[in-house]
């Protein structure tokens, strides 16, 4: 059998687990939108530098 303190102890270790896991993950969304974004910002500036160039 296990004792509270034992119980408690590894529900602590693995809420640790799960809460670094989610900000993992969240961290590799974040830098995937973020060079989604960029992707998006050079394509705009190229699109307007062509636009510009037909004036």
């Amino acid at each position: 059998k296990e004792s509270a303190e034992e119980i408690i102890t590894q529900s602590k270790r693995l809420a640790k687990e799960i809460k670094s896991g989610a900000a993992q993950y969240a961290d590799e969304i974040l830098l995937k939108l973020e060079s989604n974004i960029s992707q998006s910002l050079t394509i705009i500036n190229q699109a307007r530098d062509e636009l510009n160039e037909m004036k």
